[in-house]
């Protein structure tokens, strides 16, 4: 399990700097990176929706999301009960990352 935790952390560090390099190299080429925002906000209104619908799928299906990673070998059976205990602190913590990441706070005060 720390070894899967430990892969995605690097993935995450490694992508996080590839898009760094682009970003930087944009800047170099004389892109607009904020003109290039506001013409990806569709891009990111479809992003943000996804996450959501993604979100009520895996909230609506919870019990059926547990058995399929049983199933792939990637929870054991036994813990079974211990993750459908989970539910509510799992759901709470993504719905928050939705709130706080993908939607963002700028985006929330505005809508406050």
């Amino acid at each position: 399990m720390m070894k899967t935790a430990f892969k995605y952390l690097v993935a995450a560090i490694l992508a996080f700097l590839a898009l760094s390099v682009v970003a930087m190299l944009m800047l170099r080429a004389g892109v607009d990176l904020v003109a290039l925002d506001e013409r990806l906000q569709g891009l990111f209104d479809v992003f943000r929706l996804a996450h959501l619908v993604a979100w009520l799928a895996l909230f609506v299906r919870w019990p059926a999301a547990i058995d399929w990673c049983i199933g792939k070998g990637w929870l054991r059976s036994q813990d079974r009960a211990v993750w459908y205990g989970l539910k509510a602190k799992i759901m709470t913590a993504l719905a928050a990352y939705i709130l706080i990441v993908v939607v963002g706070p700028a985006r929330l005060f505005s809508i406050l």
